[in-house]
């Protein structure tokens, strides 16, 4: 089984094209559950060559590298290839939200984590026999298509009303929704200040993502670098922002973490404290 998804003929392409995408995707899904892997990742892997949305095309690549995983580690004994395959599968998983396409990333992507745990310690004791409930599961969380794009993002939306959404979404922990929303209402903006202050926001956003969804604070304290560069400069009350409050909530947690990170893993436990999340106000 191949391992890739990049290499494309031109008889796979025309498969790609005349299959139903949603139905193919969901028979994967049902050899995925009945843990057909093989089955799954050859079926996963012809809906991933019709796909142009590159957020799904990287939700359906973490899929079939963790099916592929699956198949090396309980038909073949492929432990060393399923550990990389796993490790690249995370990655991808890590640039996600929770649910995307109504599936469950965060177990799945926990799971991911726990299995690629468990595949090393095989490999140190010279073991093959992976136990079924290591399997990442992938459960269908929210009704509807799985590979039509659901955004949070109505097209052609204010970018004031976007801003108070992503707001909303950020204060209520969808880092990856609050990103999004964000770099809509960057987008039509001009150069300068309003556009710079954006961009401080969204690399907040996928600094808080990184370090409670992917547990990587190296990750998260170079993203909160990125964005005291773009905030110090910027004037107090742009986009009605409290800027210094934030600057100075972002130094704290910026040193902070830098601390964690030199002291920790690249990925720490699952339990990080709350109080590493920016608190973004509006200024009274």
């Amino acid at each position: 089984m191949e391992s890739e998804t990049e290499s494309v003929s031109e008889s796979d392409t025309q498969n790609a094209a005349s299959v139903d995408r949603e139905v193919e995707f969901n028979r994967g899904l049902e050899a995925y559950r009945a843990h057909c892997h093989f089955d799954a990742h050859d079926i996963w892997t012809v809906v991933y060559q019709g796909e142009q949305n590159e957020t799904t095309r990287r939700f359906l690549q973490a899929l079939i590298q963790v099916t592929n995983a699956m198949h090396k580690v309980r038909h073949n004994g492929e432990l060393r290839g399923a550990l990389h395959l796993l490790e690249r599968a995370l990655l991808k998983l890590d640039e996600l939200p929770d649910v995307y396409g109504g599936i469950d990333l965060a177990t799945f992507r926990d799971a991911t984590r726990a299995c690629l745990a468990e595949v090393a310690r095989l490999l140190s004791i010279k073991s093959v026999d992976l136990a079924v409930s290591f399997i990442p599961p992938l459960n269908l969380v929210e009704p509807g298509p799985t590979l039509e794009r659901r955004t949070a993002v109505p097209q052609g939306a204010d970018p004031g009303k976007l801003l108070a959404e992503g707001l909303e979404a950020y204060r209520n922990g969808r880092y990856f929704d609050a990103h999004e929303l964000w770099e809509e209402s960057r987008r039509p903006r001009p150069e300068g200040i309003v556009r710079n202050t954006l961009t401080g926001l969204i690399l907040i956003a996928t600094a808080m993502h990184k370090l409670y969804r992917a547990k990587s604070p190296s990750s998260a304290t170079q993203l909160l670098e990125l964005a005291l560069d773009k905030l110090r400069e910027t004037p107090e009350g742009t986009l009605g922002l409290s800027v210094a409050d934030l600057v100075g909530n972002l130094e704290r947690i910026h040193a902070e973490l830098e601390q964690v990170a030199s002291q920790s893993p690249a990925q720490i436990d699952v339990q990080i404290d709350p109080g590493f999340v920016a608190q973004i106000h509006i200024a009274s």
